[in-house]
């Protein structure tokens, strides 16, 4: 079955008397927004803010990033399987999506009482969004954002804070994407979900590729059935690889929010998307494996890193991208991903932020291998530019005021990044891979 991807760009945001899509412009009743937010019993305060590009506003203490999308024809929902919503194939059909929207979830975590309810924790310091300035350069800071500032009542679990404050972001996502049933797409793109082996124009056969993404799985802290950590149509556990195609991550099958990465970079994600377009005329795009990472003994990690390769092998995979979401253990699984898949005669490339380099005294990965043969980078993620004051902060519960003032550099340092560039949108230091 084909798959349509509907865009219905936008190119302003406002607070209006409804919610409703005129002129390129997105309208946002913020009442029904808030009142919508608030129908959790678990969800005590949100509050509706907007932030456009250019805009002299820093967004601050934020949790995840999704893109207001619905299913306009098809089985299944977006987003599958998080916070009770369905688990069904998604993939199929027709998709709507709000381009250049994202609804952006700011976390009031003053409710919470032990290190245990925080996980997965807030972003370091460093990891805020603005709007305008240097600092604008990162794909949220060139989105339409529908910030909520939500808080969720004192006493509640890890697992209940986060299903409270994540329900209360869908909610408001799926009224957004609701403005697009009766409104006309500005563009309909149509992939193909069936292999193709042979190219459209020439008849001439094209290399079988996959994407490999590298997710990391907190069961070790939280449990396999937790709620809390990116998840794989709601499944957070560890497991084997899983392979899923280019249509079912734009539809959200990656539900990618805490402390790692947003929901939004997986369902925008470029090498996807790349791949996709590119299939039945320069590759075959055999689809998109996700391996879990955060495996405890060594036999393990070498054990999901042969899975892996197996797994690519018996997809006919002829070369692959593979990309990693964080540093320490998991990067050190990330390299084992790539040397199984060399070793099986799959050429890889490995896609990957470096690490600080500490003034020339360490070196751009932190691990690597033999079989480490093509990498591309993706920069730093520092910023070396102070980053300049502002007249608007959203997300700043405490009301200290700090956040409005200039704020300094940021080194490109291990868990202190300004943005984290994962899978190439950004220009800092990428190239078309």
């Amino acid at each position: 079955m084909a798959y349509e991807r509907a865009t219905f760009s936008v190119r302003g945001v406002a607070f209006g008397r409804q919610t409703e899509l005129r002129d390129g412009v997105l309208h946002v009743d913020r009442a029904e927004l808030e009142s919508l937010a608030l129908e959790d019993p678990d969800v005590v305060s949100a509050r509706v803010h907007l932030a456009s590009p250019g805009d002299p506003v820093r967004i601050v203490n934020w949790r995840d990033i999704v893109e207001p999308a619905v299913k306009a024809d098809g089985p299944g929902t977006v987003y599958p399987g998080v916070f009770g919503r369905p688990v069904e194939q998604v993939g199929e059909g027709r998709t709507n999506r709000l381009g250049g929207v994202a609804v952006v979830q700011c976390a009031d975590t003053s409710g919470l009482l032990s290190e245990e309810q925080t996980w997965p924790p807030l972003r370091p310091p460093g990891s805020f969004i603005d709007m305008s300035g240097p600092g604008g350069a990162t794909p949220y800071g060139t989105l339409h954002n529908v910030c909520l500032e939500v808080a969720a009542g004192g006493g509640l679990s890890g697992e209940d804070w986060h299903s409270a404050l994540g329900r209360a972001t869908l909610r408001v996502a799926d009224r957004l994407a609701e403005v697009t049933l009766t409104a006309s797409p500005d563009d309909v793109e149509e992939f193909g979900t069936s292999p193709s082996s042979m190219g459209r124009d020439q008849g001439k056969r094209l290399p079988k590729v996959v994407s490999i993404f590298n997710l990391a799985s907190d069961e070790w802290f939280c449990g396999a059935r937790s709620a809390l950590g990116t998840s794989i149509y709601g499944q957070t556990r560890l497991s084997a690889p899983w392979v899923l195609s280019a249509t079912e991550l734009f539809d959200g099958a990656v539900y990618h929010s805490g402390h790692s990465g947003s929901t939004w970079a997986m369902t925008n994600n470029p090498v996807v998307l790349k791949m996709a377009r590119e299939h039945g005329s320069t590759c075959s795009y055999a689809g998109a494996i996700v391996q879990r990472t955060n495996w405890t003994l060594q036999s393990e990690k070498d054990l999901m890193a042969d899975r892996l390769a197996h797994l690519a092998k018996s997809l006919g995979a002829e070369g692959a991208v593979l990309t990693t979401d964080i540093r320490g253990q998991r990067f050190v699984e990330t390299v084992l991903g790539v040397r199984a898949c060399e070793r099986a005669g799959i050429p890889t490339v490995l896609l990957t932020q470096e690490e600080d380099n500490e003034d020339g005294t360490a070196p751009p990965l932190l691990i690597s291998a033999p079989e480490v043969v093509s990498v591309v980078s993706t920069g730093t993620g520092g910023q070396e530019e102070p980053f300049p004051a502002v007249e608007r902060v959203i997300g700043d519960f405490s009301g200290s005021g700090d956040w409005e003032k200039e704020q300094p550099p940021i080194h490109g340092q291990y868990g202190q990044a300004y943005y984290n560039d994962l899978y190439g949108f950004g220009r800092q230091g990428r190239i078309d891979h």
